[in-house]
């Protein structure tokens, strides 16, 4: 069903106000804001006074005579699109529970998503060798543990360190995902398809405080033409960035970023052709120039 009435907008209204009751938090300023906020401002009329009255659920001290917070039961919608979600082999890496899930047909096959703007040599979620890693990097993260880790670098040697690892992050553009953390000299940024292994320390050395990567800053102007504004929030939406508006037609975006991912933030940029102008740094300005040079010259001799 897509819709059903305990979702009707009075009876989220009723139980979150229900619930603070319970807690032993409701006050009246509080019970009129939540009815304002839920449901519609004409509501604060008619609905404390029914829960006083005509459904008594509230006493006049705004205590309540339920003794459990009242909850609501997800709809077989929602369940059959967490059915859905389930699918997916990255949501699999977190072990999420399928309880209650096991009989209902998805809404649809995740694998009828067709990606038109990602690389072909995403990590392999479906490895074994790889959900290891991934849990064990999971379980770190949670419990505040160091690792001891076995990576594969650019160039294919075995590098043996440890770290701690603060969080994971992944990139839809390139389908992968990384691990950040912090060592006793410096921080670490690893892709997970290049651990080769990594375990637990039991007893680890002290590595004094936390370091995280160093941030770097790269500014641009954006001329908003052909949806150039929305394309490039897409692009760059999973880094820390500003935007300013200058006109009613350009944007000034700045953006934090490690200087691990400036080769393809300079890919990114490309991607937007003339509508940007880069401030700053110099060197990402001058890598720019370099690549459009290139290009020019390979097309040049194609003439």
């Amino acid at each position: 069903m897509l819709f059903q009435e305990i979702y009707n907008v009075y009876f989220t209204t009723v139980t979150a106000i229900l619930q603070e009751a319970v807690r032993g938090q409701l006050t009246q300023d509080r019970l009129y804001q939540l009815v304002r906020e839920k449901a519609f401002e004409e509501s604060v009329l008619t609905l404390p006074q029914a829960l006083q009255q005509e459904w008594p659920l509230l006493r006049k001290d705004l205590s309540t005579v339920i003794r459990h917070p009242p909850q609501q039961p997800l709809s077989l919608l929602e369940k059959r699109w967490l059915a859905t979600l389930l699918q997916d082999p990255r949501i699999q890496l977190f072990s999420p529970s399928t309880q209650g899930l096991e009989k209902l047909k998805p809404l649809f096959d995740w694998q009828d998503i067709v990606y038109y703007d990602r690389y072909q040599d995403g990590d392999n979620f479906r490895s074994p060798h790889y959900i290891a890693n991934f849990r064990t990097i999971l379980q770190a993260i949670q419990q505040r543990q160091e690792l001891a880790f076995t990576y594969y670098t650019k160039g294919h040697r075995l590098q043996k360190l440890h770290f701690l690892p603060l969080y994971l992050e992944y990139s839809a553009k390139d389908d992968k995902f990384r691990v950040r953390g912090s060592g006793a000299q410096r921080s670490y940024i690893l892709r997970l398809s290049g651990i080769h292994s990594c375990t637990l320390l039991a007893d680890p050395p002290p590595l004094g405080g936390v370091l995280e990567p160093p941030q770097q800053q790269l500014a641009f102007i954006l001329d908003d033409h052909r949806n150039a504004l929305n394309r490039a929030l897409l692009q760059f939406s999973h880094f820390a960035k500003e935007t300013t508006r200058l006109t009613a037609h350009t944007y000034q975006i700045t953006i934090s970023y490690d200087s691990e991912d400036e080769a393809e933030l300079i890919i990114r940029l490309l991607s937007l052709g003339p509508l940007i102008q880069v401030l700053s740094p110099d060197r990402i300005i001058q890598k720019l120039k370099a690549r459009l040079l290139r290009q020019l010259a390979f097309y040049d001799k194609q003439l």
